[in-house]
């Protein structure tokens, strides 16, 4: 990476460095990067239903949840079923599969400190920086249904390494182990 900045720095004013990747570790290279970046804008797509624009969250994604029932059957009603759905941050109304096409057609890239109203006008203060991070996750990709992705997050739960390649390639962002403290009595 070094070498590749060093190399366009010929350009001067004009040079550009564009680095993709996925996120591992907290102290891991990408995230340092990111931390590093000025500004960091994240895409907001509208509801179909009340027009407020958001960014997408895992915290959002909902499924019919079965207990008692083994998570690969569970996983694979869920992906052929097409069950899974979004709820709108604004309005709550459930936000299905066929409307994310229009969704992101109509978003927009936003810094943190600006919003997106509903005539879909960004607001707020723009910056002229020199590092920009963009952060999007896999719950905005046209090829992958959100149903495919809860189907991957059933069949990880309780698997270490199936949790962090969840986290990192489908939720973009870092994976921490949880480290228990034993008290001493």
């Amino acid at each position: 990476i070094s070498l590749s900045v060093k190399r366009v720095s010929n350009w001067g004013h004009r040079a550009r460095v564009f680095i993709g990747s996925t996120p591992t570790t907290r102290d891991g290279f990408v995230t340092q990067e990111y931390e590093l970046c000025s500004e960091k804008r994240t895409y907001r797509v509208p509801c179909p239903h009340c027009g407020a624009h958001q960014e997408l969250e895992w915290s959002r994604v909902r499924w019919p949840k079965q207990e008692g029932v083994e998570p690969a059957k569970q996983a694979e009603k869920i992906d052929f079923g097409d069950l899974a759905y979004y709820r709108c941050v604004a309005c709550d109304e459930k936000i299905h599969e066929h409307h994310k096409p229009e969704m992101l057609r109509l978003g927009k890239w936003a810094n943190q400190d600006q919003v997106v109203n509903d005539a879909g006008e960004i607001v707020g203060p723009r910056r002229r920086s020199r590092r920009i991070g963009f952060h999007m996750s896999g719950l905005y990709s046209p090829w992958i249904r959100w149903s495919e992705i809860v189907a991957e997050f059933v069949l990880a739960k309780g698997n270490r390494a199936k949790t962090m390649d969840f986290r990192n390639s489908r939720l973009a962002t870092e994976f921490e182990d949880e480290i228990k403290t034993p008290t001493l009595g």
